[in-house]
C-alpha cells in the first residue's frame, strides 16, 4: 500500500500557525531569546519531507514538513526556558496519485445494521 510516487509539487494548502499572547514582566536589561519558526522547505518528493526549524515536524509519503514553533525563552535557550510558544502550520498535501493502492474490506451487512 501507498508505493506509487507522488508526481505532484507541495501544494499551499497547509494549516495556519498558531497565536499566543500575554503579558511578561522584564526588567531592564533583560535578555529574551525569541527564537522564530521556519518554513518546512520544499524539497519535492522526498519522504519524509523535513520540517521547518524550531522543531517542525516531518511530512508523511503524500505530505509537506509543517512550520516550527516561535517561541520566547527567558534564562537561556533551552526548550525548558520557554515562556510563550505559537505552534507552527501543518504541512501541505503533495496531490497524491488517484492510482494508489486502496485498502478494500468485506464488511458483513449485520455490522451496518
Amino acid at each position: 500500500m501507498g508505493r506509487n510516487p507522488c508526481s505532484g509539487a507541495r501544494e499551499d494548502d497547509g494549516g495556519l500557525g498558531g497565536l499566543t499572547q500575554g503579558n511578561l514582566a522584564v526588567t531592564p536589561g533583560q535578555v529574551l531569546n525569541l527564537f522564530v519558526g521556519g518554513q518546512a522547505p520544499d524539497v519535492g518528493n522526498v519522504t519524509p519531507a523535513p520540517g521547518g526549524f524550531n522543531g517542525g515536524g516531518d511530512g508523511g509519503q503524500y505530505g509537506a514538513g509543517g512550520g516550527g514553533a516561535t517561541d520566547v525563552r527567558v534564562g537561556g535557550t533551552a526548550l525548558a526556558d520557554r515562556v510563550a510558544v505559537a505552534g507552527g502550520g501543518g504541512g501541505g498535501n503533495t496531490a497524491a496519485p488517484t492510482t494508489a493502492p486502496v485498502a478494500v474490506a468485506a464488511v458483513p451487512a449485520a455490522m451496518l445494521a
